[in-house]
């Protein structure tokens, strides 16, 4: 009983176990790009790449990338009107009063959920939700944001971007986000911001506690 060039008992031109070479009625096959049996020119993975067996690919992870954070320290008026850092008032949005507060250590701008319902305002999708961290640590995510809301400081008219959360006491914390835009700066001694409005002119916000 014949062998193959392996050693294994079968056919060595077709590789067919159930018969020798001598008996093998298939035509030997050799391929002319590299020589070798077994296949034609065209199915030859040396010459023509794409013949070859594909490579295991490995699937990317997703890339999660992580939320913004924005930072609100909430406190009640009193604690306001007795901290150094921190300024309280009455702005006008849209035409309707709102308690407001200043706060340096918030790094964006907030809007109570009930004080935004009455004013009718529509609300815009965030490009990406941001985590909010409030005074007990707990965080939320916030999705929506109210876009250039008109407000009235001093018979000046300015634009802010609120992002509606539960508040307490106030129906508005003023943030960095809007410190910076017009250029404002803490007074904390005298509990005054000055800012420049956006006709350029340099004016006063004062505190609710004017006195000592």
């Amino acid at each position: 009983m014949g062998e193959s060039k392996s050693g294994m008992n079968g056919c060595f031109k077709c590789r067919d176990p159930s018969h020798i070479s001598k008996n093998c009625t298939k035509p030997l096959v050799i391929c002319y790009g590299c020589n070798e049996e077994g296949h034609k020119l065209s199915e030859c993975p040396k010459v023509n790449p794409k013949q070859a067996k594909p490579f295991n690919i490995v699937k990317e992870e997703k890339v999660v990338v992580s939320k913004p954070k924005a930072r609100v320290y909430q406190v009640g008026i009193e604690e306001a009107k007795s901290g150094s850092d921190v300024i309280t008032g009455v702005i006008l949005v849209k035409s309707k009063p709102a308690r407001v507060l200043y706060d340096s250590g918030a790094s964006m701008s907030f809007q109570f959920y009930s004080f935004s319902k009455e004013l009718s305002i529509p609300l815009e999708k965030l490009p990406t939700p941001v985590e909010v961290e409030i005074t007990d640590s707990k965080i939320v995510v916030v999705s929506n944001v109210y876009r250039n809301v008109e407000i009235e400081i001093d018979e000046s008219i300015f634009r802010i971007d609120l992002i509606p959360i539960m508040l307490e006491d106030f129906d508005i914390i003023v943030g960095v986000d809007w410190l910076d835009k017009y250029n404002a700066a803490i007074l904390c001694r005298q509990k005054i911001i000055r800012v420049v409005n956006p006709s350029g002119r340099e004016m006063m916000i004062y505190s609710d506690k004017k006195d000592g």
